[in-house]
């Protein structure tokens, strides 16, 4: 699978790199070097004044008297190029440079983690060329990497475009083949396994003799336990967990009923929530409403919304049933909410 990395009107972007208050002007680049010298790009306050590719000089300054004419460099471009090629390697070890210097990422386990599985990908094998779907490219970003001189995570690290991803990007780009937001992504077994362990306050995050995970001592990470290849685990098996006698390139991401029924019904997830029910109860001694507030903060890393919390309340205010609690109900529920398998 490759990337090429396209900057439009790369001669341009490159002789402005270090004089971005001059993309706002109309400005045109020249090029000396051919026979009749002519105009090969310009911005496009130049080209709203009528001017156009294949101007001499003459002919841009009868159209448009403040254009700028500027010589193409090419230590400029070259400049330019390199640090483009130097910005890639951030993506991948394996570029190489074609054409006018153009870097090409050679990327198998980059993209996959920006986008969901099931996502369309324009850089897909399969679907590029004729039947592909045409590669959008985010100019806007891009510019900023060749005038302004930022790498790619300077960028991406920008509050600028942390706050546009988090707003309108994903409304515009739902399918997210720009990349222009974090895609949902649900966790593996193991890493929700982890997760319960860790908010009940039980996570031995050291290893030792490898365990079942059916065995209640084991409260170790899941990476630390057995793995038969006779007969899987039926936790392993119920979420995805390949067959281990076979090479599984990927993992399958399913959603089923018996999913949500081991949830319910799992001895292991009843343990869970009546060890959260008693952290929540000791860390915050107050009110249900704090220890709504409480549980939440611990699972989701946020206060209820005004629904959640009325709805929360009216459930812990039902009678008691003799076989669990309302509150170690309530926990359940929580640990085997959708919120608690997916990161945002």
């Amino acid at each position: 699978m490759f990337a090429v990395i396209y900057i439009p009107d790369f001669f341009l972007q490159a002789a402005l790199r270090h004089e971005p208050e001059l993309a706002s002007r109309p400005i045109a680049l020249i090029d000396e070097s051919l026979p009749k010298p002519v105009i090969v790009q310009l911005t496009e306050p130049a080209r709203l004044s009528g001017v156009c590719p294949g101007m001499t000089s003459t002919q841009a300054m009868a159209r448009c008297r403040e254009i700028l004419i500027k010589p193409r460099s090419a230590a400029q471009e070259a400049a330019a190029a390199d640090t483009l090629l130097q910005t890639s390697y951030l993506f991948s070890p394996s570029v190489e440079a074609n054409g006018e210097r153009i870097p090409r990422n050679k990327i198998s386990r980059i993209e996959p983690m920006n986008r969901a599985a099931d996502s369309p990908s324009p850089l897909n094998g399969e679907r590029a060329g004729v039947r592909g779907e045409k590669i959008r490219e985010a100019s806007s970003l891009e510019r900023r990497f060749m005038v302004r001189g930022e790498t790619i995570h300077d960028a991406l690290l920008s509050p600028r475009f942390v706050e546009n991803g988090l707003s309108s990007t994903a409304a515009s780009d739902p399918s997210n083949q720009l990349l222009s937001h974090m895609t949902r992504r649900r966790l593996s077994i193991e890493q929700w396994r982890d997760a319960v362990l860790f908010v009940t306050g039980e996570l031995q995050p050291i290893g030792g003799k490898s365990l079942e995970l059916d065995d209640p001592r084991n409260l170790h990470r899941t990476l630390y336990s057995r793995v038969s290849r006779l007969k899987l685990n039926d936790l392993l098996m119920q979420f995805d967990y390949p067959d281990a006698n076979v090479h599984a390139e990927k993992r399958a991401v399913t959603t089923t009923p018996v999913q949500k029924l081991f949830l319910l019904n799992s001895p292991f997830m009843i343990e869970r929530a009546k060890a959260l029910s008693k952290r929540v109860a000791a860390e915050s001694r107050a009110s249900n409403a704090a220890r709504i507030n409480c549980a939440y903060q611990l699972l989701f890393s946020r206060n209820p919304s005004r629904d959640e919390l009325k709805l929360a309340l009216a459930f812990l205010r039902r009678p008691e049933t003799p076989e669990m609690s309302r509150w170690d109900q309530y926990a359940q529920m929580l640990l085997a909410s959708n919120e608690m398998f997916y990161v945002d």
